[in-house]
């Protein structure tokens, strides 16, 4: 397999992007019947979707560093990332209660390209920092979703021509 990267991005806290990739992950799967993976790349809020979706058994990108470099790491990777009811696997990028663990931008390459063998879709949250980080994924999704909230406010300052 060589997954299809979909990156979602918000403008800013709050603005409903995690919900959109969520979303679009069960949509994705449920049309598809393919392997979907919900990448929780969201720095600031790391975990939320573990916690939207009540799922109390969680993998870490950072655990899949040392996987990666062994040999048939994909057919381990299976039982390694759960699967959730609604058909989606969820990753977080690490765990919150060890915000020591650290990944550099070569060990992100190793686990993304693990994850491409394993996966027909990949979903990365990645919401709304920017930061050198969040280039890899996005430079690789095949398409990125660029999440907004509308200021109605600001609406009815348009000029209605």
């Amino acid at each position: 397999m060589n997954a299809a990267v979909i990156s979602i991005v918000g403008t800013k806290d709050s603005c409903g992007s995690s919900t959109f990739a969520l979303n679009v992950g069960f949509l994705l799967q449920k049309l598809s019947h393919k392997k979907v993976l919900l990448f929780d790349y969201d720095f600031s809020y790391c975990g939320e979707q573990a916690q939207v979706l009540n799922q109390k058994d969680v993998a870490f990108a950072t655990d899949l560093i040392a996987l990666a470099d062994k040999k048939r790491a994909h057919s381990m990777l299976d039982g390694f990332i759960p699967l959730h009811s609604k058909g989606v696997h969820l990753l977080q990028a690490f765990n919150p209660q060890k915000k020591e663990e650290s990944f550099s931008p070569e060990d992100l390459a190793k686990v993304f390209s693990l994850l491409a063998q394993n996966f027909d879709y990949i979903l990365v949250d990645g919401g709304s920092s920017w930061t050198p980080f969040h280039l890899y994924p996005f430079l690789g999704s095949a398409l990125i979703f660029l999440v907004t909230e509308p200021k109605l406010p600001l609406l009815k300052e348009t000029d209605q021509k």
